[in-house]
């Protein structure tokens, strides 16, 4: 076991009394402990398309030195208007063994990342990278089968969002550049990925892209509960390996960001927290929903204006469910 790998599970387990303000955890359960020496548990969604001048399944990922970025290939084609475009595919997905029981767990994902580059005054989106907790996939999981159902508007072939986490690649002191905790998404409580010219129905799916409850642009209006959104006072993105931690409790999911780089959490570093009421009358926010279970996540890497700007570099990553006390 590497130190960083025993870092994370001492702050998943000895040390997660940060992130619970004082209470005193049970055993946490590992749902997933991830180096990225390579990306086999995982459900590459840019095999599902072609893309580029490709005329086959090919990975937008790689993986160097224990960690997962895009290509240099995948940032010609990280639009989503064009045909042959990656159409926001660039998503690796995970379904948990097991649904989570979101009222009776405490869900935490440790993970660290850096960015090629940050912004430091505009929103920092050509850097968006997501964690989504996930509900609602096919009974028989993500169809991959290269151009199957990319475009089927049948249903919700790629799953839906419950819960996620937008970190723009906003430098430090960047008050433009703020990253988001968020809810559902789209014109439907149950949350919606978005599509892209689907009333044409030459149109495609677009499954890693999430507008606010709505169809509102995500940041751009006024916090929860008048949008499904709660915005950092700043940017958290850096361009040397920082460690991050998401946590969804049964009432509250909050962002914490190591700002001092000293390995653990303080009080001090919780960057957001959005309240997460059990009845869909909350103060009015829209389309609000309570996610009952969680069935995976899904990472999200927007690589827009190419490699300079886009890439993030994910190099640890682990999800634990503890029972809520």
């Amino acid at each position: 076991m590497n130190n960083f790998t025993q870092w994370l599970l001492r702050m998943s387990l000895g040390s997660f009394s940060m992130a619970l303000l004082g209470s005193t955890p049970a055993l946490a359960n590992v749902l997933i402990n991830e180096d990225f020496n390579n990306i086999g548990d995982w459900k590459d969604l840019s095999t599902a398309i072609r893309w580029g001048d490709n005329r086959g399944a090919v990975s937008a990922f790689t993986t160097t030195n224990g960690a997962v970025a895009l290509t240099d290939n995948a940032f010609n084609y990280t639009g989503y208007t064009a045909p042959n475009s990656l159409k926001t595919f660039t998503v690796l997905d995970r379904q948990f063994a097991t649904p989570i029981i979101h009222k009776q767990n405490v869900i935490t994902i440790d993970f660290r990342a850096r960015w090629n580059s940050v912004d430091q005054s505009g929103s920092g989106e050509a850097g968006r990278f997501l964690i989504v907790l996930n509900h609602r996939y096919p009974r028989n999981g993500l169809n991959l089968n290269l151009d199957r159902k990319y475009n089927n508007f049948n249903r919700a072939w790629w799953a839906r969002p419950a819960y996620h986490l937008r970190i723009r690649a906003g430098a430090i002191d960047n008050t433009q550049g703020t990253s988001l905790l968020q809810y559902g998404g789209g014109f439907t409580a149950a949350g919606e990925y978005e599509k892209y010219n689907a009333e044409s129905g030459l149109g495609w799916w677009l499954p890693g892209f999430i507008s606010g409850a709505g169809g509102t642009i995500p940041g751009v209006g006024n916090d929860f509960p008048e949008n499904s959104w709660i915005q950092t006072s700043s940017g958290v993105a850096s361009t040397e390996y920082r460690n991050y931690r998401y946590v969804i409790k049964p009432r509250v999911q909050e962002f914490w960001f190591d700002a001092n780089n000293n390995g653990s959490f303080q009080s001090h570093e919780l960057m957001a927290s959005m309240p997460l009421p059990k009845t869909r009358n909350s103060g009015g926010a829209p389309l609000y929903k309570y996610f009952p279970k969680l069935q995976g996540i899904r990472l999200y890497w927007r690589g827009a204006g190419g490699a300079a700007k886009g890439q993030v570099f994910l190099d640890h990553l682990t999800v634990t469910a503890t029972p809520a006390t």
